[in-house]
């Protein structure tokens, strides 16, 4: 006699993409996906995915997947505009907040992340940068003027005046 486990889902897992994760920079759109399997014995549907940070970055807190059928995975994307504070770690957070079972109606167990359901990602203020010249020689030129054709040396220093690296 076959005991039926009943409908369960699971998160999976949850990664970010960005060229230069896990940084971004204010006000830069990164995208955050969340992989949802069915790990019980019906399919599912109607299976809701919460999303919340503890930061001020935008996004559309709520998805819903229509159908998972069973021990399948299907992976849903948010879009997210990063917030325009500069934030060392904003934490985003995903849940499955429901799931129903296709056939029984019934609610779905939601199984315990099979992974970190959290994804830390740092909002730092672009490369801002800072270019200091100077003519040494010949001495003539120490005002900032050479003549036409005329050789000149020049150090220069460049600051990075924010958090964003640069290459």
């Amino acid at each position: 006699v076959a005991i039926p486990f009943g409908a369960a889902a699971r998160l999976v897992e949850v990664s970010a993409d960005a060229p230069n994760m896990p940084n971004v920079n204010v006000g830069q759109a990164f995208s955050l996906f969340a992989t949802i399997r069915n790990t019980g014995d019906e399919d599912l549907k109607d299976i809701k995915i919460q999303l919340s940070s503890n930061g001020s970055s935008l996004f559309e807190a709520q998805q819903v997947i229509e159908q998972l059928e069973i021990g399948r995975d299907t992976t849903i994307e948010f879009e997210i505009e990063a917030s325009f504070t500069p934030n060392a770690s904003e934490v985003f957070s995903v849940q499955i907040v429901e799931a129903e079972g296709a056939e029984s109606g019934l609610a779905a167990l939601i199984q315990p992340p099979l992974g970190n359901s959290n994804r830390a990602i740092v909002i730092q203020s672009p490369a801002s940068l800072d270019l200091d010249a100077r003519i040494w020689s010949p001495v003539s030129a120490q005002d900032g003027v050479v003549g036409l054709g005329e050789s000149f040396e020049i150090t220069s220093i460049v600051n990075n005046l924010a958090q964003s690296v640069t290459s």
